[in-house]
């Protein structure tokens, strides 16, 4: 999992590594533990737009059924 830019003013890019294309859940938490946004790709870079979130520290929980990933994002 490689999530950038790293702070961000509102699009993150997602790069997984999704050789096999095997379908993935993205879901970005903010520093409450509330769901934000969920998406299901099988793509290996994705987009996720919080510009229209508040500034502060987000969670990014990748999830392919068998392995999870997180990696914190902060906005600006």
């Amino acid at each position: 999992l490689k999530a950038y830019p790293n702070p961000t003013s509102g699009l993150v890019t997602v790069d997984l590594d999704n050789r096999i294309h095997t379908e993935h859940t993205i879901r970005v938490f903010d520093l409450f533990g509330r769901l934000v946004q969920e998406n299901k790709t099988t793509s290996e870079r994705n987009t996720i737009d919080l510009s229209s979130g508040d500034a502060g520290v987000y969670f990014i929980e990748i999830w392919n059924g068998t392995n999870r990933a997180v990696q914190k994002i902060i906005k600006q």
